[in-house]
């Protein structure tokens, strides 16, 4: 009976470890009826701004397909960044933001459960101007089925 406890205690353990994407590059966990489906993200989209310009980074839309987000990073290089709000886009629709910090720097997102866009939506990655002589770069991640 302990055997038991122990083995399920550490499949738990495991589980947990792959849904957190710890040592991973991002991991995803979908149920599909009671069987567990791990995904890594397939692909990867990165964008890079000209000194306090925008920047969009997009993974275009696939007709019928939706893409699954599963983390992005920003960074912003510069001794003192405008703060503002990073968006991740389905299309137009913001489904998550971030606040950029004001001393700058780079922060990451990594989904347990990866963002689910719209079908047939181009994914968005909506990094703002970030003041004078900042320069952005934005990176997203994910699948798409």
């Amino acid at each position: 009976m302990k055997t038991r406890l122990v083995i399920a205690f550490l499949l738990g353990a495991l589980f947990s470890y792959l849904l957190a994407g710890i040592g991973q590059d991002v991991a995803k966990a979908q149920v599909v009826g009671q069987i567990v489906e791990l995904r890594a993200a397939d692909w990867g989209a990165v964008g890079t701004s000209a000194a306090n310009t925008a920047l969009t980074v997009t993974r275009a839309a696939v007709p019928g397909q939706a893409h699954y987000v599963t983390g992005f990073c920003v960074t912003m290089r510069a001794a003192a960044v405008t703060v503002g709000e990073v968006e991740l886009r389905s299309a137009a629709t913001a489904v998550d933001r971030i606040i950029t910090p004001a001393q700058g720097g780079m922060q990451c997102v990594s989904y347990a459960s990866p963002v689910k866009l719209t079908a047939g939506d181009a994914a968005n990655l909506v990094v703002p101007a970030g003041g004078t002589s900042v320069i952005s770069t934005g990176r997203m991640q994910g699948y798409t089925r």
